[in-house]
Formats: C-alpha cells, sequence, structure tokens
C-alpha cells in the first residue's frame, strides 16, 4: 500500500512540476511581446511618463508658426493692429486686424489756444488706423487690445508688455520660440523727429511737449542668423533686414516689445 501511495505523488509532483514550467513559458511570452509592444508605439502615443515628442527633438528645432498680414488698404497707419492680429493666430486665436483695431483704444488731436494736445502713446492710439493722418501707439495700448480678443474666446495666454529688453534677450525668446512685437522702423529707415504734440493727462491740459519718432513700425520678429533679422512685416510680408539697423532702430524706439504667455 505505502509503495502505491508512493508511486502516486510521484506521479502528481511530475504533473504539477509540467504545469509550473507550463506557467513560467507562458509568463516569459506575455513580458517579451509586452516590450515589443511598447517600444513599437508611435512617439506620438507615448504617455507623459515617457520622453514627449517636443522636448525629444529639441527647442532648436521649433517653428515659429506666424503667417503674414497685411494692413493696407484697411489700416495704412494700423500696424500696431496688424502685427498683433499675426501674432494671435500664430497661437491659434480666431481673429483679424480688423476685430484687433476695433479693441484699440484710440483717441483723436485735439487743438486748444493753438496747440495740440494728445495723449501719451503709451495711453491710446493717436488718430484712427484706418486714417493716413495718424500716429500710432506702444505697447501697453496694443496689449490691452490683444487680451481682449483673447478674453473674449476665453484663451489662456497673457500679453505682455516688455520694456527695456536688449537684443540678446529679445533674441533669446525667438530661440525658445517665442514670436515678439517688436517696434522698430518702417522699411529699415531711420528714425526722425518732426513733429509732436502737448500731452493731455487725466484731462488737463499740460506743457509736457511729446516728440513723435516718424517712421515708427511695428513688425513680428521670428527668426535671425548673424547678420540679419526675418520679420513678418505689416507692410511688406516675410522679409529680411540688417540685424544691427534693425535693433538700433528697435533702441531708438525705446526697446519696445510684446510677446503673449500662457497664464500661470
Amino acid at each position: 500500500m505505502k509503495k502505491v501511495q508512493y508511486q502516486k505523488r510521484c506521479y502528481i509532483g511530475r504533473i504539477l512540476g509540467i504545469l509550473g514550467c507550463i506557467i513560467l513559458l507562458c509568463g516569459c511570452i506575455w513580458v517579451v511581446l509586452q516590450k515589443k509592444e511598447i517600444h513599437s508605439r508611435p512617439m506620438e502615443m507615448w504617455s507623459d511618463e515617457f520622453v514627449s515628442k517636443e522636448n525629444f527633438l529639441g527647442q532648436e528645432n521649433k517653428k515659429i508658426n506666424v503667417e503674414p498680414i497685411l494692413q493696407n488698404p484697411e489700416l495704412p497707419t494700423g500696424c500696431e493692429a496688424t502685427a498683433g492680429a499675426m501674432i494671435l493666430k500664430g497661437y491659434g486665436y480666431r481673429t483679424d486686424k480688423i476685430q484687433v483695431a476695433e479693441q484699440i483704444k484710440k483717441v483723436p488731436m485735439e487743438e486748444k489756444n493753438g496747440r495740440y494736445y494728445a495723449p501719451h502713446p503709451n495711453k491710446a492710439f493717436i488718430g484712427d488706423p484706418s486714417s493716413t493722418s495718424s500716429y500710432g501707439a506702444f505697447p501697453h495700448v496694443l496689449a490691452e487690445a490683444v487680451q481682449n480678443v483673447i478674453d473674449m474666446q476665453q484663451g489662456e495666454h497673457i500679453a505682455r508688455e516688455l520694456y527695456g529688453y536688449s537684443e540678446e534677450e529679445i533674441l533669446n525668446m525667438v530661440d525658445n520660440g517665442i514670436p515678439v512685437c517688436i517696434w522698430t522702423s518702417m522699411y529699415d529707415l531711420e528714425i526722425e523727429y518732426k513733429r509732436g504734440w502737448y500731452v493731455k493727462k487725466d484731462g488737463e491740459y499740460s506743457d509736457e511737449y511729446f516728440l513723435w519718432p516718424s517712421n515708427e513700425h511695428v513688425c513680428v520678429l521670428t527668426g535671425y542668423d548673424e547678420d540679419s533679422v526675418t520679420v513678418c512685416d505689416p507692410l511688406v510680408g516675410v522679409c529680411e533686414y540688417p540685424k544691427e539697423s534693425f535693433f538700433r532702430h528697435y533702441e531708438q524706439m525705446g526697446h519696445y516689445a510684446m510677446i503673449l504667455e500662457k497664464r500661470k
């Protein structure tokens, strides 16, 4: 009897051993197939625990998606509104130059006692972008108009005014894929100071005189190399200007610029 029981135990042990080997083999095959599946996924399907395609490519491969828009014929003095529309559309907002121009705060020139009065250009657009005899505006005015468009679409960006940024700092933004609305000059002409007006502050007529920088212009800076910059120019479309003169005019204008940033 003991011999028979011993043989049964041996038989059962061999059966269990074979089953264990089969289970172990199936587990190994499953692991191999899972690894193969993971490594065969397209990069776009990888989850956040993997390196994203953007980080894998590196920032030097980013392209700034800004399409040129021409200000004429509707906005002969509306380079600010047109540049604002370009940068907004580059970030995916549904807008155009007319909508941005409508959002710009505009104040006409006023004559009083033989003097012409108007606000500072960082408070309002002097004139109207649809007129050929208007002046223009500085970053705060454009940023307010652009922000209005963003907020109407419940966007995730903030229009940020930039003052006093160096050439190196501006170009570093471009390196990081950020298009920059930048104040410079039309057709790379020299900035001239031929006319101006007395500044009206909070409804008061002051004796402060503001000299307007003639040939003022706003472009969207999208690229550069050692000697030149590439811009979307509201007057001529995509073009290149010498880097030295472009940033000299930027400096003469007061180091004015504007970008879009994501809300934190």
